[in-house]
Parts: C-alpha cells; sequence; structure tokens
C-alpha cells in the first residue's frame, strides 16, 4: 500500500518511505489519470483541479507484470443558476493500471582478461579501532591476493589527529610497496561529500569508484561484483548492504558467531533504505553533477547522489543485496547539531540498527527478571 508521501509493505519492518523510483513511478500513474481525466473534459465533464491520491496498492504478478490500484479525489465543476458562480463537488474515483512484462531480452558482456582496478575512496574521521580492524580486512582480501586495486583514505583532521592513522597506513605500505595506498588530509569540518569528491579527484574519468566507508568488511566476491554490475556511461551500482544488529543485545559469549558474513534476522537487517556504499566510474559521477558538498557531516548526501541517478535518462541504477559486504554494528552517536532531516534519517537508522525484535523481547525481560530477583 502506498500514499503520496509513504510506502507501507509486509515484507519490511521498517520506517515507511518513499524512495525516488517508487515516487516517479507513482508520478507517472497520476499523469495517466489526469490524461483520462481531460479526455472527459472534452466531452463536456468539467474538473476542477488534478486528482490527489488517497491511496493506491501495487503488486508485481509473475504472469501479468506490474499491477496498481488507485483510489484518488477529483472536483468537478457544475454551473449554477447564477452565471458568475459554479458549485464544485468533489468524487471519489478508483483506477486500475496494468503494466504487462514485455518480451524477454537478453545480452552478453564479453569479460576483460584483465578485470579492472576498483578505486576504494573510504572517508575517515577518527574511529581508530574501526580503521585498524578495515585495514586488516583489506590486507587479508586485497593485499595479499594482488587484487588489483587501489585505496584512498580522506581523513578530517579537524576533531583528532591522524598521526596514528598515518602511522597505520605507512606500515601497510612499507609491507606490500606495490600497493597503491594514498593518504590525503581533508581541510575543514567533516563532511562526507566533500571527502568523496577530492578522492575520486586523484583519479581519472575511466576509474571505477567503490564509495566505501571505514565500517564496511568485503570479500572477493563482492569485488568482483563491483566489476560486473557497473559499466561506463551506462550502470551505477548500489548494493543493499547486510547491517549487523548490536552484538551485546543479539549473542551471548557463547551464541556469537566467528564470521562477520553470518547472515539471519536475527544478526541483522538488510539496510534497503541505505545508499552510502556504491560502485560508480568517475564519468558517471560527473555526468550527475558529482556530490554535493553544502552537506556538513553524516548523512543525506548519500540520497541525494542516488536520486540523481534515479532521474537520469541514460545511466540506470542497479540495485540488489550483496552477501560480500557486511556492516559491522557500532554505537552510532547523532550529532545534535545536524539539521533536523538528517538528524531525522540518523535516528531512525540507529533504532532500526539495534536489534530484531526477538532480542529486544528477551532483552526486556532479562531486565525485568533481574529486577524481580
Amino acid at each position: 500500500m502506498f500514499t503520496s508521501k509513504a510506502l507501507y509493505s509486509d515484507a519490511s519492518l521498517q520506517q515507511p518511505a518513499r524512495h525516488a523510483a517508487s515516487r516517479i513511478e507513482v508520478n507517472h500513474l497520476i499523469q495517466k489519470i489526469t490524461e483520462f481525466i481531460n479526455e472527459e473534459r472534452a466531452r463536456k465533464i468539467r474538473y476542477d483541479s488534478s486528482p490527489r491520491i488517497n491511496y493506491g496498492y501495487s503488486r508485481v504478478h509473475p504472469l501479468y507484470g506490474v499491477q496498481h490500484v488507485m483510489q484518488v479525489t477529483v472536483d468537478s465543476k457544475k454551473k449554477t443558476r447564477n452565471i458568475r458562480s459554479s458549485e464544485i463537488t468533489s468524487h471519489e474515483r478508483r483506477f486500475y493500471f496494468q503494466q504487462p512484462f514485455g518480451n524477454l531480452l537478453y545480452n552478453t558482456e564479453l569479460l576483460n582478461d584483465m578485470p579492472h582496478y576498483v578505486h576504494f575512496i573510504v572517508p575517515l574521521e577518527g574511529r581508530l579501532e574501526t580503521f585498524l580492524r578495515f585495514m586488516k580486512n583489506f590486507e587479508l582480501v586485497c593485499l595479499k591476493t594482488l587484487q588489483r586495486v587501489k585505496l584512498v583514505v580522506a581523513y578530517s583532521s579537524s576533531v583528532s589527529s591522524p598521526r596514528e592513522h598515518k602511522a597505520i597506513m605507512k606500515e601497510y605500505q612499507d609491507k606490500y610497496p606495490e600497493a597503491d595506498l594514498i593518504w590525503l588530509e581533508i581541510a575543514g569540518d567533516f563532511s562526507r561529500g566533500k571527502a568523496l569528491a577530492l578522492a575520486a579527484d586523484k583519479f581519472d574519468q575511466t576509474a571505477l569508484l567503490f564509495l566505501c566507508d571505514v565500517d564496511l568488511i568485503f570479500n572477493s566476491d563482492f569485488i568482483d561484483r563491483c566489476r560486473m554490475n557497473t559499466a561506463l556511461g551506462k550502470r551505477v551500482y548500489f548494493p543493499i548492504v547486510f547491517s549487523q544488529f548490536d552484538p551485546e543485545l543479539t549473542y551471548t559469549n557463547k551464541t556469537k558467531p566467528d564470521s562477520y558474513f553470518t547472515i539471519n534476522t536475527d544478526a541483522g537487517i538488510w539496510t534497503s533504505y541505505g545508499y552510502g556504499p556504491a560502485c560508480i566510474y568517475r564519468d558517471d559521477l560527473d555526468a550527475v553533477g558529482g556530490f554535493n558538498t553544502t552537506i556538513r557531516g553524516w548523512g543525506w548526501e548519500d540520497v541525494d547522489l542516488f536520486d540523481k541517478y534515479v532521474k537520469h535518462k541514460e545511466i540506470e541504477v542497479f540495485r540488489a543485496a550483496d552477501l560480500g559486504v557486511i556492516h559491522v554494528y557500532n554505537k552510532k552517536t547523532c550529532d545534535l547539531n545536524l539539521p533536523v532531516r538528517q538528524q531525522t534519517m540518523c535516528q531512525g537508522s540507529k533504532s532500526a540498527g539495534l536489534a530484531s525484535q526477538k532480542s529486544l523481547v528477551k532483552a526486556m525481560l532479562s531486565i525485568e527478571n533481574t529486577g524481580h530477583e
């Protein structure tokens, strides 16, 4: 079910939202309804305004395609005896839409014998322990296996000194002298969009960028999909990342899994509302105007970039759950100085990533039982 502002689904317990693609789809439906109403106007049926959405339903039928039902309100105008006045009456109307599947099309793409370099771009501020974990995983997946990758760490030093972080980078550079490890310091207050933009400028237009965050863990399969699911001038890849819940609420010491790549409903949630990680060619980044560097702190710059691609006429968005990249849980602190829009997004992300319903109930019962003892 959907309204003009939100999409509600039994497949997700996340806060109702309207993604850019669904907004465009609903706008197309409204346009079709308006065209139909205009035809009625031509037949002397007079309407006073554009239709207003009350609610609607959408489903994908495996045999017939996408089906929509929309309930709208339209205002009709009827002339009264007084020539200068008219009577406006509201009507509820229901419209049905059928978007059938087209014929099956297929294409083949030749794979390069020599895979493209993937250019990791990691914005960073503080978080030393998390950076250590990231570099250990980067070494295991990329450096030891001679993956064709490059790494740029864009560090904002306005809050904490980068001395220890730079020392870690130097250790890995000394250990792997052939590796492309680049350290970039960003002046001023932290801005994820600004850090990503300045790091992207280090590479040419044909470079394949992976917009990465320091709290991600990934494997080699993901790097392959980063290459496979992008095409210069045609396609960008926004993977849906599995985000871990708070392990202190989810597990006891005896049940905590050894692998980060444990995926189930108790371990975490697929963050379909997150658009931070992305595989994009540098030229395609410029094609949509790049990042909004006026946004300060964390949040919203990823949504802004995603919306630009959804609206682009030539570059398509490839989006799917990816088993090869995990967002490791970290206790989130929302800056009270953030604008309301970013603050709301931060608080929503913080709540959604805390624990499953079952784990929260167990934690509450445990607290209650402890209180009775």
